[in-house]
């Protein structure tokens, strides 16, 4: 039987972490830039290199937890990144361009309630107007000025929330009270 990736478990789409959009996106205009041979070469590279630091031990050190860490990174991302970049130097050989995935982001909602205590609703999606539309609510379609933080760009208004706002790792809504009682 011949070796094939689908004769293993083997991840086929990368992790979304935000941190890797443009590690991911590079994959794809490396096409461009380098040709299709070379670029294939160059992201089969890149994947060896990251097997080799899992299987030394690279990313176990304290140091390399915490970069990890920062960037919303864990140690199965890097098994999946790996492995999507093994296929994609298939894909790009073959004369395919890979796809990349949308990546799931972190909407935080906060909502001051009757009490005057604020009450947070966290949730992931890949879709934030779908999500919000299917939990009630009126969206806009994002706006992308240069000027907006990159997390922010395609980020929807939602009618009657401040927003959006970046929360460390979250794209944040808050309604007019909450706003109001946090002073922001």
């Amino acid at each position: 039987m011949p070796f094939t990736a689908s004769t293993f478990s083997v991840p086929s789409n990368p992790p979304v972490a935000p941190a890797l959009r443009p590690l991911l996106q590079s994959v794809v205009d490396s096409i461009d830039t380098l040709g299709r041979i070379t670029a294939a070469a160059y992201w089969r590279g890149v994947s060896q290199e990251i097997f080799a630091a899992i299987a030394d031990g690279t990313f176990d050190q304290p140091a390399a937890q915490r970069a990890l860490g920062t960037l919303g990174l864990t140690d199965d991302d890097l098994d999946r990144l790996a492995f999507w970049l093994l296929a994609s130097a298939g894909q790009i050989e073959a004369g395919e361009v890979p796809a990349i995935p949308k990546p799931e982001v972190t909407i935080r909602l906060v909502r001051a309630a009757e009490s005057g205590k604020l009450v947070t609703q966290s949730f992931e999606t890949a879709d934030p107007i779908a999500a919000l539309t299917a939990r009630g609510f009126t969206c806009a379609k994002p706006r992308s000025p240069s000027a907006l933080r990159p997390e922010l760009r395609d980020a929807p208004t939602i009618r009657g929330f401040a927003g959006p706002m970046w929360d460390h790792c979250a794209i944040r809504y808050e309604d007019a009270r909450a706003n109001a009682g946090l002073g922001l």
